[in-house]
C-alpha cells in the first residue's frame, strides 16, 4: 500500500508575503506608513511561525526580509527625518511661531476668512518680497529661500497685524 504525501500547508507563509508586500506598497507612500508597520510587524510574526511549522519555506522567508526591511527602512527614515528637522530648526521655528500667534489670537483667526483680508494680506506680502527682491523668481531657493524665512514670516506677522489693525474699525 502507497504512503500518501502529506499535504504540506502553507496558509501562514503565503499570508506573510502577501501581507509584507502590501506593507511595502503603503510604506512607500509614507502617508500610509503608519499602517504598513503595523502589517509589516504581523507579517513578520506570521513569515516566523510558517518557517517554524516548516510550512511553504521560500515564501515564509520572502514574507519575512520584505517585513523586516520594511520595518528597518521605516525605522531607519524616522530618525533621519527627526535629525533633518532637529537640523533644520531655525528654518522650521518662524513657520511655527507664524502658526501659533494665529491660533492663539481668536480675532485674527476670524479676519483670516475674510476674502478682503485674504486678498490684501496676498497683495502686501508679495509687494513687500519685490521690493527686497525685486525679482522673485531669482531668488536660489535652496540656500537662500532657507536664509530668508525667518524674515518672510516676520514681515507676514506684520502684515497680520497691520490689516488686523485696519479691519479692526
Amino acid at each position: 500500500m502507497p504512503v500518501k504525501k502529506k499535504e504540506q500547508k502553507s496558509g501562514l507563509s503565503v499570508a506573510s508575503l502577501v501581507i509584507s508586500i502590501v506593507a511595502l506598497v503603503l510604506c512607500i507612500t509614507i502617508i500610509w506608513a503608519v499602517l504598513g508597520v503595523p502589517l509589516a510587524i504581523v507579517a513578520l510574526i506570521f513569515g516566523i511561525i510558517a518557517l517554524v511549522k516548516k510550512q511553504n519555506k521560500w515564501m515564509a522567508i520572502a514574507g519575512t526580509i520584505i517585513s523586516g526591511l520594511v520595518i528597518l527602512v521605516t525605522i531607519l527614515l524616522a530618525i533621519f527625518g527627526t535629525i533633518f528637522i532637529k537640523k533644520n530648526a531655525d528654518v522650521f521655528n518662524p513657520i511655527v511661531e507664524f502658526g501659533q500667534m494665529m491660533e492663539a489670537d481668536e480675532e485674527l483667526t476670524e479676519l483670516m476668512k475674510n476674502p478682503e483680508f485674504q486678498s490684501e494680506f496676498e497683495y502686501l506680502m508679495e509687494t513687500r518680497m519685490v521690493e527686497k527682491y525685486e525679482n522673485v523668481e531669482e531668488i536660489e531657493w535652496r540656500e537662500q529661500a532657507k536664509q530668508e524665512i525667518p524674515w518672510i514670516f516676520e514681515e507676514m506677522e506684520q502684515i497680520v497685524l497691520e490689516l488686523k489693525e485696519k479691519y479692526k474699525d
